[in-house]
């Protein structure tokens, strides 16, 4: 699974899938997104949520390309009116396309803000910040909203073991809030349960304990 999520990470940052998201009736990212929630139910290999959340955070801003076509169109005088509406509507169907895979996808990562794994949380928090700090201003019109989300997204401690206060279920309600995310009742009251894991059972996430996660950044 590893070496798939891997190959899916760098496809989608070369653009290489942005055709299959690109079709309005396909059901590559529908089929693509449930794979991923289901792989990530339960699941306690931390490398392979890691991998998950680095393709899901690739997926809400494909490099949908405009320049190619740009580059194909007749510039001749006579033909200037037809190329600029052609670049128009083909810039203005990327906008809805985005508007679209960015709601699809976005309840994704809101649920996986809230993993049960310190580590996965901060990773999450991290890739998300950055995606927004890059891409934010072409996939959000409030920047107001923007800059609060990536404000929250920096400054809370998403690898705290615990959530006895509610301040990060708080805090990722606030985000979804933020950048339009609709949550369910049930979603937006749920608390952080650190998962209960037996040493004889599934491997532990070596990086649960706050101070494993700081002596891991130091090396």
């Amino acid at each position: 699974m590893l070496p798939l999520l891997a190959t899916l990470d760098k496809l989608l940052t070369h653009g290489y899938l942005d055709e299959l998201l690109g079709m309005p009736n396909g059901d590559f990212l529908d089929s693509l997104l449930a794979s991923l929630s289901e792989e990530s139910k339960g699941c306690s290999d931390v490398k392979r949520l890691l991998a998950i959340v680095g393709v899901s955070i690739n997926l809400l801003h494909p490099h949908l390309e405009t320049i190619d076509m740009v580059r194909r169109l007749p510039f001749s005088f006579c033909h200037f009116l037809v190329s600029s509406f052609l670049i128009f509507c083909h810039i203005n169907n990327i906008s809805i396309l985005l508007q679209q895979l960015q709601q699809k996808v976005l309840p994704f990562v809101m649920g996986m803000l809230l993993n049960p794994y310190p580590r996965v949380r901060r990773y999450v928090a991290e890739q998300l910040f950055a995606k927004l700090s890059v891409d934010g201003e072409s996939m959000f019109d409030n920047n107001k909203c923007l800059e609060e989300a990536n404000q929250l997204l920096l400054n809370v401690a998403w690898h705290e073991e615990h959530d006895s206060s509610g301040h990060i279920v708080e805090s990722r309600n606030r985000i979804a809030d933020l950048l339009g995310v609709k949550l369910s009742k049930e979603k937006r009251n749920a608390t952080l349960v650190k998962k209960n894991v037996s040493q004889s059972s599934i491997p532990k996430d070596e990086f649960e304990n706050y101070s494993s996660l700081i002596n891991s950044t130091t090396t």
